[in-house]
């Protein structure tokens, strides 16, 4: 008969974490916008450019991670941080119309 408290209250505690979820991680996303504006500046700049030919020469250590070196995957991560701006904004927005 009173089911639905039951259901409401769990739906409320359940977005209540979620909430608490995304405040964490727009916390740290914001905290690391200086981060991703570096490796923004770095996909499409020269000291990239030469640091891909050095490598290419076999002039930087095998020993240092050279993940900044790999075309896809920068771009990827530029690519993915630019769609899931945009996908923030339409659940952003499809949440005020509501």
């Amino acid at each position: 008969m009173y089911e639905h408290v039951d259901q409401i209250s769990n739906l409320m505690a359940k977005r209540r974490k979620l909430i608490e979820d995304m405040e964490t991680l727009l916390n740290e996303m914001d905290l690391q916008q200086k981060d991703f504006e570096i490796l923004n500046e770095y996909f499409g700049s020269e000291q990239r450019m030469k640091d891909i030919e050095e490598d290419e020469k076999g002039n930087i250590p095998t020993s240092l991670n050279r993940g900044a070196l790999s075309e896809d995957e920068l771009y990827d991560i530029v690519c993915d941080n630019h769609d899931l701006m945009i996908r923030m904004m339409e659940v952003a927005l499809k949440g005020l119309k509501s």
